[in-house]
């Protein structure tokens, strides 16, 4: 019945013994029986009895073959499927590529799920796609990227830190917290608390106020926003955009303020 945009059959079932085209036909495709291709470009050739094609330029020319998308792909074997990607092929009786590209499943009942240039051979066979190869000594990744967003160890775990959310910490001995959003520890027995605070090095430092850093030494805290202590031990940057180049003992209260650090002592008459 027209609906005034459709045509609509709400109960009839419908049979094309031959096959159906929605698109496109492919004038140099021998069709099989029983076929069906979306074709929106007249690319595709589902010459496999009981094949079907969707995408673009992807043949099915086994019985029973499926290609469900992609380009370029290409179903030879027996019922088998390639479901995506471009220049694939699955050529094993039941054998099946998933996506990436240049993949083939050559082996019965054989699969690859994705990536570039892997092939199975074997019968059952099923290829391992990893974002890293072996170079013999390393695991290397060269062109891909990575996305922690909760964040990352690089050593031991501590089991006694609240991680906060998008985090690093390099931690051979699993001492290290960043607890602050953002914040990064490096080094041992460092705490950076401080959203977007950073530890760099060094031992028992504390990065506590917003965007803060401590670059190393020990026992220094830096606790007012973005404010820095770059080395020594026990000293504090507490004011805003206040540092402490090094030293010992030092403490940086004022806003803005800045510790001069010298090689002397002033005894009353001689540095």
């Amino acid at each position: 019945t027209w609906d005034g945009e459709w045509w609509v059959a709400d109960d009839d079932m419908f049979q094309f013994s031959k096959g159906i085209v929605v698109g496109l036909r492919n004038a140099d495709c021998a069709y099989g029986d029983s076929v069906m291709s979306v074709d929106y470009d007249g690319t595709n050739c589902p010459s496999g009895d009981g094949s079907v094609t969707i995408g673009t330029k992807n043949d099915s020319t086994g019985e029973g073959s499926f290609v469900a998308g992609g380009k370029d792909n290409i179903a030879s074997g027996y019922y088998s499927v390639v479901s995506g990607g471009a220049f694939n092929t699955a050529e094993g009786k039941y054998s099946a590529v998933a996506a990436g590209r240049n993949n083939t499943a050559k082996g019965l009942y054989s699969a690859v799920p994705g990536g570039m240039s892997n092939t199975a051979v074997e019968d059952y066979s099923w290829v391992t796609v990893l974002p890293f190869t072996w170079d013999g000594e390393w695991w290397v990744a060269d062109d891909d990227m990575f996305q922690f967003s909760k964040g990352i160890v690089v050593g031991l775990r501590n089991a006694d830190c609240a991680y906060g959310d998008s985090v690093m910490s390099v931690d051979y001995d699993g001492t290290n917290c960043p607890s602050g959003d953002g914040s990064v520890t490096i080094g041992t027995k460092n705490d950076s608390t401080g959203e977007g605070s950073f530890v760099a090095g060094g031992k028992d430092n504390i990065a506590s106020g917003y965007y803060s850093v401590v670059s190393g030494g020990a026992f220094n805290t830096a606790e007012g926003k973005y404010s820095a202590v770059a080395a020594g031990r026990n000293n504090t940057a507490k004011g805003l955009y206040s540092a402490v180049p090094g030293g010992m003992s030092n403490t940086a209260v004022e806003d803005y303020s800045w510790v001069t650090v010298l090689p002397f002592t002033w005894d009353g008459e001689w540095w």
